[in-house]
């Protein structure tokens, strides 16, 4: 069984830990999806730590919305396996949430759903790395896309519509 460990920033409320682990759950309920067993460390944080990782990891500076990292080493504390880290750009999900909300003419009431919905995306994006699914192409980017957006809104979460749009992770 896998086990999300969810860690964020000070300010960063949304999405409940709940909303994320169900995301989760529901996304190991699909047969095209298989991750190892173990812990997945999550990390929601604003644009200035991601910029910080992707620059020490990828030599990068530009603005991205996960980045997962494979590990599957062993705690030595615990004896459990850990997967890998998620880190997803919280700052990222915002602009993105308000963009869609001004965009579509939607209430502002609604931006904490988009918002949260938004960041769970990036969460479910980045197990699906770990389950073997790439991105480099825009094909299988818009499949990540797709099957991610696919657990969301059978869990009753709005949608920011793809943008197409590669990210740098």
């Amino acid at each position: 069984m896998m086990r999300l460990e969810i860690d964020r920033a000070e300010s960063m409320t949304v999405p409940s830990d709940e909303a994320v682990l169900k995301a989760a759950e529901a996304l190991l309920k699909r047969d095209d999806v298989m991750l190892p067993e173990g812990v997945v460390e999550v990390r929601l944080c604003g644009l200035e730590e991601m910029l910080e990782l992707n620059r020490r990891y990828h030599d990068s500076d530009a603005v991205t919305d996960v980045l997962a990292f494979e590990m599957f080493d062993e705690d030595p504390a615990t004896g459990e396996i850990i997967v890998g880290s998620i880190a997803v750009n919280h700052d990222l999900a915002a602009a993105r949430a308000r963009d869609w909300l001004a965009a579509a003419e939607l209430p502002a009431e609604e931006y904490e759903r988009y918002l949260a919905s938004e960041t769970i995306l990036y969460v479910l994006h980045g197990l699906l790395h770990f389950a073997g699914y790439d991105d480099e192409l825009p094909e299988d980017r818009r499949e990540m896309f797709d099957m991610a957006a696919e657990v969301l809104a059978s869990l009753g979460w709005p949608v920011v519509p793809y943008s197409g749009e590669k990210e740098d992770s």
